[in-house]
């Protein structure tokens, strides 16, 4: 089982600038996507601001496609092998942003993925803190 490991504050908001408690969500949620399937978080990240404006982009296996822009969103589907891995939406701020993420400065910079094998044969993933 995932761990969230953002903190927020009583108005829902996280408590990094200028950031929505779903645009932080949607952070951590990328991030882990790009630790368990092995990408370089940074390229990873730059797809989505590419898919925005060339509507398809990779990093290594992975693709990602900006199926459809709705006003200042766009709903973004990131597959691996004609596989889907995730699908959300992001607004073009957050697209921004992205690129400025400062890694070392959010609660997973202290994080691990551990992997767990599971009794079918899959892998699961679960954040947890190194103590």
């Amino acid at each position: 089982m995932k761990q969230f490991p953002i903190e927020r504050s009583s108005r829902g908001r996280g408590r990094h600038k200028h950031a929505s408690f779903s645009e932080l969500a949607n952070r951590w949620y990328l991030i882990w996507i790009s630790y368990k399937y092995g990408l370089e978080t940074r390229k990873f990240l730059a797809c989505f601001l590419d898919a925005w404006t060339y509507e398809k982009s990779s990093c290594k296996d992975v693709l990602v496609q900006c199926r459809q822009k709705i006003g200042n969103d766009g709903v973004f589907l990131v597959t691996r092998d004609q596989r889907i891995i995730a699908q959300l939406r992001l607004s073009k701020e957050t697209l921004k942003r992205l690129s400025n993420v400062d890694l070392t400065s959010y609660p997973w910079n202290q994080l691990t993925l551990i992997n767990h094998a599971t009794n079918s044969g899959s892998c699961g993933y679960e954040m947890s803190r190194e103590g």
